[in-house]
């Protein structure tokens, strides 16, 4: 019974079902990955049920099925829609002042950004407007000190060469590294 099921859950369960979910090949999975945040963000507002508040495991994982949806035109738009309210969320997520969280918080930060530039490239078509809105991801990205090597990465596979030089200053066969500056709240191996 899905409601009383809701009344049990907690952070945790709901992690575990938007992970499997995000890992499914619903063409739908990001539209009810997204209503399960909903579901959390309401537990919250009753007293009774604060272990429900999302994490940024919880982000990651909704941004991982935005990502990885493969769909319709308009099962991928609603995908996109749910990225960009995931990612519009995660900017409002308090930094932690917990130094023992501050490494998982620096890794789903790097991992969010990561994911809603693959989702760009995924769901978007291949025009201007997409590397307009990947230069603004990946520039807030670095601006942040989130940028990976992995996110270099997406853009030399999935970037236009014109996107590459203008973000980059060259192209990722070619040795290109991310600045310290860029990457100065990624936790080193």
């Amino acid at each position: 019974e899905p409601e009383s099921w809701s009344k049990k859950a907690d952070t945790k369960m709901y992690n575990v079902a938007i992970s499997v979910l995000s890992r499914s090949r619903d063409p739908r999975k990001a539209v009810r990955a997204q209503r399960i945040l909903e579901t959390m963000l309401e537990s919250v507002d009753n007293e009774d049920q604060r272990a429900a508040m999302p994490s940024l495991v919880t982000y990651r994982n909704i941004m991982n099925a935005c990502a990885f949806t493969r769909g319709s035109p308009e099962e991928n738009l609603a995908a996109y829609q749910v990225a960009v309210q995931v990612f519009n969320l995660v900017r409002e997520y308090p930094a932690t002042s917990d130094s023992s969280s501050d490494t998982l918080h620096s890794n789903m930060m790097g991992n969010i950004y990561h994911l809603f530039i693959k989702a760009s490239f995924n769901l978007m078509a291949p025009t201007q407007k997409r590397d307009n809105v990947v230069e603004r991801i990946f520039r807030k990205c670095c601006q942040d000190g989130y940028c990976s090597n992995k996110m270099l990465d997406e853009i030399g596979r999935r970037g236009s060469d014109e996107l590459q030089l203008k973000l980059l200053g060259g192209f990722i066969e070619d040795g290109i590294q991310t600045r310290p500056e860029w990457s100065r709240n990624v936790p080193t191996p």
